[in-house]
């Protein structure tokens, strides 16, 4: 039997997997926790997590945020970074949007917060009202644009947002 003894402080777990022209492969994953500290550095983890070997969902599978992946794949072509959020007004002050960039190497990113909104019909059709002030909040696929559009669908049809299925409604 094949055996995995881990001397370092991460996480790790092995698998043979069969590959797709059917070839036995050992397959080790080492797995590294970190936590953003309030300076801006960042610490391994004192409770690293294990490795995930399949999908972990906020919630129900397909209509809540996708928090891993299955990690004990075959063939993995780079490294998955995973943030798990809720982002701070600054120093507190309350915000109706906020921008927030995380960068691992040469990749950067930047989302755009927003305070809670609901659509408004007027006589000039739908309109979002302006963002609830907040100081902080979650940085979830639940609480970004997109959904489900339930209204005005005769036929019973539901339009979901393909890039976010299951965000705040489009309408």
């Amino acid at each position: 039997m094949l055996q995995l003894i881990n001397n370092t402080s991460f996480s790790a777990d092995r698998a043979a997997l069969v590959g797709p022209d059917g070839d036995q492969f050992w397959v080790v994953i080492v797995k590294a926790t970190y936590l953003l500290n309030e300076d801006g550095f960042i610490d391994p983890h004192p409770q690293p997590e294990p490795v995930c070997l399949s999908p972990l969902y906020s919630g129900e599978p397909g209509k809540s945020s996708l928090l891993r992946e299955g990690e004990m794949v075959f063939d993995h072509p780079g490294t998955d970074v995973t943030l798990l959020a809720t982002a701070h007004a600054p120093y507190e002050i309350p915000v109706r949007e906020l921008d927030v960039t995380v960068s691992v190497g040469p990749v950067t990113q930047t989302l755009r917060i927003f305070g809670d909104r609901i659509w408004q019909g007027d006589m000039f059709g739908l309109r979002m009202t302006d963002p609830e002030p907040f100081t902080t909040q979650p940085v979830t696929y639940e609480r970004a644009y997109g959904g489900t559009n339930v209204l005005g669908q005769k036929d019973g049809r539901q339009e979901k947002e393909p890039r976010n299925p299951i965000g705040r409604r489009t309408l």
